[in-house]
């Protein structure tokens, strides 16, 4: 997951609050991404929803929820 993070370091400056939980078979993510002041709300969900899906292709069994912060 944080290889993934890296990828985007140009549009994301880092990232806090990450929080994982088990139940069942299935793992929950949440975390918090910090980006540029300057992206658009679009650009900022646009990013999120592709970090969202390159995680949950590498943990197939993951629901990934990211919330956008300014920095």
């Amino acid at each position: 997951m944080e290889d993934c993070l890296r990828e985007h370091s140009r549009e994301v400056s880092g990232f806090h609050a990450l929080r994982t939980r088990r139940a069942g078979n299935r793992s929950y993510i949440d975390l918090h991404l910090v980006m540029a002041r300057d992206i658009s709300l679009e650009q900022a969900h646009q990013i999120c929803d592709r970090i969202e899906v390159e995680i949950q292709s590498q943990l197939s069994e993951a629901s990934v929820t990211i919330h956008a912060e300014p920095c």
